[in-house]
């Protein structure tokens, strides 16, 4: 059950960031409508709208949230179900996603070839 568990988390990870990874602003998306011939996010149509959605939302957090699945799988092979444990995790996480947004949306200006058009690094949150 924990290498399914396992197996499961690197897979979406590494979708997540093989998505992010091959972002093409051209491509269309979340925030860019448009017929093309072919795509250039080696994930196909899906994996660019997924990396455009991310990017627009969260800027250069989403690149660490491709750790997320992984850190999940980690949390449930090691069996720990206790409820306070894991509403600590999720009010942890529920605070320092925006906080990491705001930092790098302070920091790091937009026109990056990483985000799609008018993003800055961090994002829409």
């Amino acid at each position: 059950m924990r290498e399914v568990v396992w197996l499961c988390g690197l897979g979406l990870s590494l979708f997540i960031f093989l998505a992010l990874l091959s972002f093409d602003a051209a491509d269309p998306g979340y925030s860019y409508q448009k017929t093309v011939e072919s795509v250039k996010n080696v994930i196909g149509p899906r994996g660019a709208f997924f990396s455009d959605l991310l990017l627009s939302w969260f800027g250069f957090v989403a690149f660490g949230m491709a750790l997320l699945p992984l850190q999940v799988a980690r949390w449930l092979a090691r069996n720990t179900f206790d409820g306070k444990v894991w509403i600590g995790r999720l009010v942890g996480f529920c605070l320092l996603l925006p906080g990491l947004c705001i930092l790098l949306g302070l920091h790091v200006q937009g026109g990056s070839d990483w985000l799609p058009l008018g993003m800055t690094g961090g994002g829409i949150l």
